[in-house]
């Protein structure tokens, strides 16, 4: 084997400046009231979100059971977005 290959590699990673985006599912919103406003304050309260996070995406796993709950978040997936309008929710997008 050449010596090239045994060296280990190296190279430029910009991670100082990157984002770091929490992932939260329905079946995380599952935990909450019905009518309760779900935001950064309120999911570190219940113990979803742990560390520091920029920004929050609302995905689509899961099976949402609470109803009429207002989702505070950045992004959101389609199917999210269609998960939470069924049960009677609300989509607030973040610009901050």
């Amino acid at each position: 084997m050449t010596l090239i290959r045994k060296t280990p590699k190296r190279g430029f990673h910009n991670t100082r400046f990157q984002e770091t985006i929490a992932v939260i599912n329905p079946r995380d919103l599952n935990r909450f009231e019905k009518g309760a406003t779900v935001n950064r304050a309120a999911l570190v309260e219940k113990g979803i979100l742990k560390g520091a996070f920029d920004k929050i995406k609302v995905l689509a796993q899961g099976v949402l059971q609470a109803e009429g709950l207002i989702v505070e978040a950045h992004y959101f997936s389609q199917v999210a977005i269609k998960k939470i309008q069924e049960k009677g929710g609300k989509i607030v997008e973040c610009k901050e």
